[in-house]
């Protein structure tokens, strides 16, 4: 069954009506994506799929120090607020959520944790 339309042959409103409808109701390489994501967890599992976009948070990473650095969060609120958040603003509503990232020291590398108490008795 041949299933195209004769735009090329016939240019009239029935026929660019069913195209143009055929073309809205198609479904977008993005949303087949996501439906074979949902429809497969084991292959797709969702600790691996990127996230949506959210225009109202901001994530932005900062080399965490102690010593006086360490009040680095609770300055950079107050400019925030100050510099940003005024009511005529673009950006009033979106909130800033810190994340510090830690230098790893060679102890994050040696030290192993023990096993959970569970495994350590039934091995005996």
């Amino acid at each position: 069954m041949n299933n195209a339309i004769p735009v090329f042959e016939q240019l009239n409103e029935n026929v660019y009506q069913r195209l143009h409808q055929r073309l809205t109701t198609r479904i977008t390489e993005q949303e087949k994506k996501l439906n074979d994501t949902m429809a497969d967890p084991v292959r797709y599992p969702a600790a691996l799929q990127k996230k949506t976009w959210d225009r109202t948070i901001m994530k932005p990473k900062y080399l965490f120090e102690s010593g006086p650095i360490a009040t680095f969060s609770r300055e950079f609120h107050a400019w925030w607020k100050k510099h940003y958040q005024y009511p005529e603003s673009s950006v009033k509503n979106v909130k800033v959520h810190l994340l510090p990232k830690t230098n790893r020291t060679l102890a994050h590398y040696l030290i192993r944790k023990k096993p959970p108490r569970h495994m350590l008795r039934s091995i005996q």
